[in-house]
């Protein structure tokens, strides 16, 4: 993934595999992203789809915010795959920082369109 040309932020790639493993019971997602400075992100579901939503769960991550607003906090993540056709999804990942209030808020939005 990277931005649309025509989109007003900076330039970056993310790569993502997700798969269903037989032998776990469970989805299977990672992903690589170069604003990040965290590394390998890698996330499982604990239940299958439900009303056409999947969500996974990352594990903890050492930062919140982008580029160079990175706090150095830890924080909870899921994100939620959401299929509104087979050429078109949204992706939504949630927050809940370590602080204790167990405040969850939407952090990034992803909408993918199959291009043929």
């Amino acid at each position: 993934m990277h931005p649309d040309a025509s989109a007003k932020m900076p330039e970056f790639s993310r790569l993502a595999y997700q798969y269903y493993s037989r032998v776990e019971g469970r989805w299977q997602y990672v992903s690589l992203d170069t604003r990040f400075p965290v590394g390998i992100m890698p996330a499982y579901s604990f239940a299958n789809e439900s009303d056409g939503k999947l969500t996974l769960m990352f594990e903890s991550l050492a930062f919140v915010g982008l580029g160079k607003e990175v706090e150095g906090r830890m924080i909870r993540s899921n994100l939620e795959i959401s299929r509104e056709s087979n050429n078109h999804e949204f992706v939504r990942q949630y927050w809940v920082q370590a602080d204790g209030t167990a405040r969850q808020w939407p952090a990034v939005e992803y909408e993918y369109t199959r291009r043929r």
